[in-house]
């Protein structure tokens, strides 16, 4: 990946998502995984991932916290 798209990415990491609050479900729960899928080609965004989802969650419904928990469940095993 180049230095262009990883700074594309990590943009898009550390806004969260790039979807607004008013989004359905279905879109931020998909951009999301988006995100942790670039976040396998590029460890370096799994931290800003942790922290934007984090950032988040307490706003959220609680069908997209569960799945954001199970996310961060991921990516917290992944760091170690």
């Amino acid at each position: 990946m180049n230095n262009s798209s990883l700074d594309e990415l990590r943009k898009v990491a550390t806004a969260g998502y790039p979807v607004s609050p008013s989004e359905p479900p279905a879109v931020k729960v998909h951009a999301r995984e988006i995100l942790y899928r670039a976040s396998q080609i590029e460890p370096d965004l799994k931290q800003e991932l942790i922290d934007s989802i984090e950032w988040r969650l307490n706003e959220e419904s609680a069908g997209i916290r569960n799945r954001g928990e199970k996310l961060l469940g991921k990516l917290y095993g992944e760091l170690q």
